[in-house]
């Protein structure tokens, strides 16, 4: 079961999430041979391009550490400001780990591991 965690993101700067995986005893799970990767949408059904697209970093694998990034041009691409009420904008990601498996032909392993709404709170300096 995937962790909710929404996070807010301001736009044109650099944003980092760091995280750590914990097995269900609590004890770090172990990233080794594992990738991972995220991404932003506007929906939950929005299908083509996402919005963004996290660089994941497993940091230390023993000890389940991740940090997913995004560069300041990135969050500077993403439109914030829906409304006069509430500047900021809502969209959906979530944070998967997967495991290439040999050979190709088998399924790889993927796990949702965090999900949840990404705030864009707009720039006023530009």
């Amino acid at each position: 079961m995937a962790g909710r965690y929404d996070i807010t993101i301001y736009q044109g700067s650099r944003f980092e999430l760091p995280f750590t995986i914990k097995n269900p005893n609590g004890t770090a799970f172990d990233l080794t041979g594992y990738l991972a990767r995220g991404q932003i949408r506007r929906h939950m059904r929005s299908t083509g391009t996402p919005t963004a697209t996290f660089t994941c970093t497993i940091v230390t694998p023993a000890t389940g550490e991740i940090i997913a990034a995004l560069t300041p041009t990135q969050t500077g691409g993403i439109t914030a400001g829906d409304t006069a009420t509430d500047p900021r904008s809502k969209y959906v990601y979530d944070i998967e780990i997967y495991k290439p498996v040999t050979p190709p032909a088998l399924e790889t392993i993927v796990r949702r591991i965090l999900e949840g709404y990404a705030y864009i709170d707009p720039e006023v300096t530009r």
